[in-house]
Parts: C-alpha cells; structure tokens; sequence
C-alpha cells in the first residue's frame, strides 16, 4: 500500500489528539439550545472592531492630556520668564537707587519707548529699553514701572498674551515691593 501526503497528515493528526493512554482529546464544548455541542473557534469580527474602537478612544484621551499638559506647561514658562522679568529690573533699580527714588525709572506704557543713546549713555533710559526689550520677547510683551515716594513702593507689571498656552487674552503679573 502506498503512503500519500494525505494518509500521514492524518496520521500526525491522530497523534496529536490522542492521550498516551489511547484516549481521545475532547475539546471544550458549550451546549446549544438544541443540546447538540458548539465549539469556540476564536474571535468574532464585532469582538475586535469593539477592542479596536476601545484602543482608539484611550489613545485619543492620551493625545489629549498630552496637550493640555503641554499648554499649561507654555503658560508656567511663560509666567516664570515674566517674573523673571521684573525680578531684573527691580535689581537694575537697587542698583541705581538714587535714580530710581527720584523717578527716573517709572514707565508708562503709553509713553513712547526710552531708548539707549550710547554716545549719552543714560543709564536709567538704557536699564529701560532693555527690559522693555525684554519683556516684548513674551507674545505681546508690555510693562510698566511706578515709584511711590512717599511709600517707598514700586510696583512693577508686566502683562502679555497667553491664549495660545490656554489662558486669557491678556494676563498679568504685578511686583510690589519696597526700595
């Protein structure tokens, strides 16, 4: 008799199925209505378009606290560069204090810009151009500066545009401390 390549895939089959004591494996079986027996074969089609649609909506909640993160971290820094800011040019007034008591820091932000002639190099009009150089350098940097003489206050505010981190369309920042 001859051995065909069907003849010996039946044969492995049977091995393959077969317990060493001769036994037959049975396979798992769910009775139907009808008491007849139904297998599982695997995975139904609605089963992984459900596991799929359940992977995008958690990947979708993922990209979006990646960004929420990342637009409150822009407004921190934002914030933090602000503060810095005005930490700068109160140490420029500490530095200058004589200037500073007598006024000659005060901004006004409708004021024309001050402007750093170095020929009559002015050092109250250059620590003030380059801090309102600074501070435009935040996206619609502005900034003001007042002395009260009689307080011995100054108060120092800067204000930008945070809308692009998720804030407000003009946020601030105010300094007050005494010289």
């Amino acid at each position: 008799m001859r051995t065909t390549g069907m003849d010996m895939m039946r044969a492995a089959l049977d091995a393959a199925t077969t317990r060493p004591s001769g036994e037959a494996f049975r396979s798992p079986c769910q009775r139907d209505q009808g008491g007849g027996c139904r297998h599982q074969t695997g995975f139904s089609m609605v089963e992984i378009l459900v596991s799929l649609v359940v992977l995008a909506v958690g990947l979708l909640g993922l990209a979006a606290a990646q960004s929420s993160g990342m637009k409150a971290s822009h407004s921190a820094y934002l914030r933090s560069q602000a503060s810095q800011y005005a930490y700068d040019i109160l140490d420029r007034m500490r530095a200058n204090r004589e200037a500073a008591r007598a006024g000659a820091y005060d901004l006004d932000p409708e004021a024309p810009a001050p402007v750093c002639n170095p020929s009559s190099y002015d050092l109250e009009d250059c620590d003030r151009a380059e801090w309102l150089a600074d501070v435009s350098n935040l996206p619609a940097g502005t900034g003001a500066i007042t002395y009260d003489a009689a307080t011995q206050f100054v108060t120092v505010f800067v204000r930008w545009n945070d809308e692009r981190a998720g804030g407000s369309a003009t946020t601030s920042l105010t300094l007050e401390t005494q010289l």
